[in-house]
Order: structure tokens, then sequence, then C-alpha cells
């Protein structure tokens, strides 16, 4: 992650598993959409857990500001931070706060 943000990445979107990870590296979640199967990836199975896609921005502040404003995991966000209509919509809102 750091490689990645020394190069420029300030931004990404993941699956909610992943929020733990992203936090930790200085990445605030902004906004979110439910998952949509139609767009699951080729080799999706029936048994993965389909969690929302959470979209990040890096801010570099530290994981304690981070939980303390979006909560610490992808439930608390999404209880905190109403949906976006679908992908393209929490995509932008994302792009729009940097």
């Amino acid at each position: 992650m750091q490689a990645a943000v020394a190069k420029g990445g300030n931004k990404l979107d993941a699956y909610g598993g992943l929020y733990g990870f992203y936090i930790k590296n200085g990445f605030e979640p902004v906004s979110w959409c439910e998952w949509d199967g139609e767009y699951a990836p080729p080799d999706w199975k029936p048994e993965y857990k389909a969690e929302p896609v959470i979209f990040f921005k890096h801010t570099g502040r530290s994981y304690d500001e981070i939980v303390a404003g979006c909560g610490k995991n992808y439930s608390e966000f999404t209880e905190r931070v109403k949906a976006a209509p679908d992908y393209g919509a929490a995509q932008k809102a994302r792009d729009d706060s940097m």
C-alpha cells in the first residue's frame, strides 16, 4: 500500500471485508453502494458473501481518526452513511470529495 500511495495512488473501491485493511493504511471511506450480482467477477461463487462496495480516498489520517469519524468496520460505516443508488453514483461521490 505504501508503494501505491508513493506512486500517486489516492483512491480505491473494495468489498466491505477489506474495510479494516484500508483504513489502517490511511484510506478513508467516503461512499458505498449495495452489492450487485450483475457485476460479480466471472469466478464468483454463490457461497461467497455479498458485501457492499466501499469507496475510499487516501487522507493519511490515522486509524483512530478514521474510526472516530467512520466506524471501525463496514457495518458501522454503512449505518452512518446512506447508500448511493449505484456504483457510478458512489464513485462520483468519492471523486467529488477529493
